[in-house]
């Protein structure tokens, strides 16, 4: 119930609103790339290379659909 009424409410919310969220998410995985990269090594035993690798990868992904989800 929880998940539906936040999924209600996000779906409501201006298209520019979500982008926006959208791009701070990949800022803030930009700006501790380094913290989330040791955190994917600890937890999935990743080498420390390919967990910062996964981190970019996140934030182009957020930026791609922040820039075209229109």
């Amino acid at each position: 119930r929880l998940a539906e009424r936040a999924f209600a409410d996000w779906r409501a919310q201006p298209l520019a609103h979500r982008a926006d969220a959208l791009r701070s998410v990949a800022n803030q995985l930009t700006a501790e790339r380094s913290t989330y990269a040791q955190l994917i090594t600890a937890e999935m035993g990743k080498t420390l290379r390919e967990a910062t690798g996964e981190v970019d990868k996140c934030a182009l992904t957020c930026r791609h659909y922040a820039d075209h989800a229109e």
